[in-house]
C-alpha cells in the first residue's frame, strides 16, 4: 500500500525509474479515497478498492435484490478493478524484463 516503506510515490524523483513512477501512480495513495470522488478521476488501485468496498457493503446490507443502479455500480467497479489488475500485471512484467 502506498505510504509504507520507501514507496516510489513518496518524496522526490531521486532514483525512481519511469516504471516505478507508473506503478506508484497506478497504486494511488490513501488520499485517493474520498467517498464522493467524481467518476472522471483517474482510477487507481486504492480508489478501486474503496469503490468495491462501498458497493459490496451496499449489496451486503440489503435484504432484497439490489437496485439496478447498485448492480450497475458493482459491474462497473469489478470491470475497473479487472482493468487495473491487468495494467498492474503488464507493468510488473515490463519491470521484470527490464532487469
Amino acid at each position: 500500500e502506498a505510504g509504507k516503506g520507501g514507496s516510489a510515490g513518496s518524496g522526490g524523483n531521486g532514483g525512481t525509474s519511469p516504471r516505478q513512477s507508473q506503478l506508484a501512480a497506478l497504486e494511488g495513495t490513501k488520499d485517493d479515497r474520498p467517498s464522493g470522488a467524481p467518476e472522471d478521476e483517474t482510477p487507481t488501485l486504492v480508489r478501486s478498492s474503496a469503490r468495491l468496498t462501498r458497493v459490496f457493503g451496499l449489496l451486503q446490507d440489503a435484504d432484497v435484490a439490489p437496485m439496478p443502479q447498485v448492480a450497475r455500480a458493482a459491474d462497473q467497479a469489478i470491470a475497473e478493478a479487472r482493468d487495473l489488475i491487468a495494467r498492474l500485471a503488464r507493468l510488473k512484467g515490463q519491470m521484470a524484463t527490464a532487469h
